[in-house]
C-alpha cells in the first residue's frame, strides 16, 4: 500500500506541470462558460437548457479521455518508459496507478463543469430546476462511467500511440450520441464509451421525469440488469488490459 501510495505521488508530481493538467482544469471552466453565455442569450426552457448541457458533456467526455490518456502515455514513449517499465513493483499496479490519478483529475473536471455550470445557472431567472445534490449526483455518475474509457484509452495510447488514442475517442462520443438515439435502444451497454451519456440521461429522469422510457425502466427495476452487464464488461476489459501490460515491453519512437 505504501508502494502504492508513493506511485500516486509520483504520477502526480509528473503531470502536474504538463498540458494534462491544465487539461482538466481550463476545458471545464471553458466549457461551462460557452454554454451559460449561450443558455444566457438563448431563452430555453430551463429544462431543457440543463439537460442539453450534461447530455452534450457527457457525450464529449470520451473525446476528452482519448486526449488526456493520449497525451500520458506520449510522455513515458518520450521519456523511454523509464518511469514505467522500471518501477519496483508489477506493470500492473504502475498502470492503476497512473489510471487514479487520472480519475482523480476526471473527477475534478466534472466537478467543476457540472457544479461550476449549476452555481451559475442558479443566478438565471427560473435557473433552480436542479438542486446542488442532484448536479453533484449527474457529476459523479458521469464520471464513474468513464473508469472503463480510462483505461481502455491508456491502452491504445501505449500500444498504438496518441493518435490512435485521440481517433477512437473522437470515435467514441460519436457512437455515444448515436447511442442515444433508437439506435442504441437495447445496444448502448456494450459501448462504454457511451455509458457515461446513458446514465446520464437515466439521472436527468429521476431529477425531471420528462424521460418516460428512461422512467419505465427505472421503475420496473431493468437498471439493475443493465448495471450488472456494464459491471461485467467493466471487469472483463479491465482485467484484459491489466494481463496486456504485464508483457508489454515499449513501443519504438516513430
Amino acid at each position: 500500500m505504501r508502494m502504492f501510495a508513493g506511485l500516486l505521488k509520483a504520477e502526480w508530481k509528473k503531470l502536474a506541470h504538463t498540458p494534462v493538467f491544465w487539461i482538466h482544469v481550463i476545458l471545464p471552466v471553458l466549457g461551462a462558460a460557452v454554454f451559460l453565455i449561450y443558455d444566457f442569450f438563448a431563452g430555453w426552457n430551463a429544462r431543457s437548457e440543463v439537460q442539453m448541457y450534461l447530455e452534450v458533456l457527457s457525450g464529449v467526455f470520451p473525446f476528452l479521455a482519448g486526449i488526456i490518456c493520449g497525451q500520458a502515455a506520449e510522455m513515458e514513449l518520450q521519456s523511454g518508459y523509464q518511469n514505467f517499465l522500471c518501477l519496483p513493483c508489477p506493470r500492473p499496479v504502475g498502470l492503476l496507478a497512473k489510471w487514479t490519478v487520472l480519475m482523480a483529475g476526471a473527477l475534478f473536471s466534472s466537478l467543476v463543469a457540472v457544479l461550476g455550470f449549476g452555481l451559475v445557472y442558479r443566478l438565471f431567472p427560473e435557473g433552480d430546476v436542479c438542486s446542488l445534490s442532484s448536479y453533484l449526483a449527474v457529476a459523479l455518475v458521469m464520471w464513474a462511467g468513464q473508469g472503463i474509457v480510462y483505461l481502455l484509452h491508456l491502452f491504445l495510447g501505449f500500444q498504438f500511440g496518441n493518435a490512435a488514442s485521440v481517433s477512437v475517442g473522437v470515435v467514441g462520443t460519436i457512437a455515444a450520441f448515436l447511442m442515444m438515439t433508437g439506435l442504441g435502444q437495447g445496444r448502448w451497454m456494450f459501448f462504454p464509451h457511451a455509458w457515461s451519456e446513458k446514465w446520464c440521461d437515466f439521472m436527468l429522469a429521476l431529477i425531471f421525469a420528462g424521460n418516460t422510457g428512461a422512467i419505465s425502466i427505472l421503475k420496473s427495476g431493468a437498471w439493475q440488469h443493465l448495471l450488472l452487464i456494464c459491471t461485467i464488461i467493466f471487469v472483463g476489459l479491465g482485467t484484459a488490459v491489466l494481463l496486456w501490460v504485464t508483457f508489454f515491453e515499449g513501443r519504438k519512437k516513430e
